[in-house]
Order: structure tokens, then sequence, then C-alpha cells
């Protein structure tokens, strides 16, 4: 009873963030700079197996300075558990960019949200909003909104 308890928790905490974000973020970032739709598509098959420092494959994006071929390196604290990942990631499109964030995603039903703040290189000043959702372990979906300072 106790680890339903904790999984409905979690499962409404991403719940209630992902609809808060989605209305307040947008008009956020519209005021700060300008906004951009986000599409990307991960592979995850056989590279997340709750072990510190795995990772996705992007395998399609609209965003420039994120091309196919780029990493999402997940590097906990929580990335071994059966109800939820919550872990610091960081998207490696080479090795002089980067961007820094932080997922939240419910393991029973795919859905997650992801915030990043920071990126160096290509991602420098990136920020971005992003809800995921899982379609298969070759097809997690990530789709929200970003902007670079100046672009």
């Amino acid at each position: 009873m106790h680890s339903l308890r904790r999984h409905l928790v979690v499962a409404g905490a991403i719940v209630a963030l992902t609809a808060a974000l989605t209305v307040v973020v947008p008009s956020v970032l519209a005021s700060s700079s300008t906004t951009h739709t986000l599409t990307i598509v991960k592979n995850c098959s056989g590279t997340m197996t709750g072990k510190v420092g795995e990772y996705c494959t992007v395998t399609a994006s609209n965003v420039p300075a994120i091309p196919k071929g780029t990493k999402v390196v997940y590097s906990g604290p929580v990335i071994s558990s059966s109800v939820f990942l919550s872990s610091n990631v960081t998207i490696k499109a080479s090795a002089s960019s980067t961007a820094t964030g932080y997922c939240m995603v419910d393991l029973h039903t795919g859905v997650g949200m992801c915030t990043f703040w920071k990126g160096t290189g290509k991602l420098a000043g990136f920020h971005a909003v992003i809800h995921g959702s899982y379609e298969s372990a070759t097809a997690y979906h990530w789709d929200g909104f970003y902007y670079t300072p100046g672009k």
C-alpha cells in the first residue's frame, strides 16, 4: 500500500507540474526572448538500465543545436527505481556544446517533465521546458518550448 501511495504522489506531482508549466512557461519565455517549439525523439533501448552515466540517443530533432546522434546523459540521483526517474540530465551535442537540466518521469506511464537552464558552446544560454511521453523504448518524445538568448 505504501508503494502505491508513493507512486500516486509522484504521478500526481508530475501531472500537476506539467500542467502548470504548460500554461505559465510559454508566456514567461515569450517575454524573455524568442521562443521556439521543441520536438525531439530519443532512443533509450539498451542504453538505459538504471546506472549513472547511461544515456539515450537523439534520433530526430527540430533544434539545430541538438542534431541527430546527440547523447542525453542521466546522472541521478534516482535512475534505478522501478517507479520513477528523477535525474540531473546533460544534453551532449558535442564535447563543447552541452545543456544542463533535470528530468522527472513516472516509469509506469512514461509521462515526464524536464527543464533546462544553461548551456555551453552552441547551446550557450539554452533554456527549455519539456513534456516527455513514452511511445516505445526506441521512441521517447520530448515536446515543449525552448529559447536561447539572442537567437
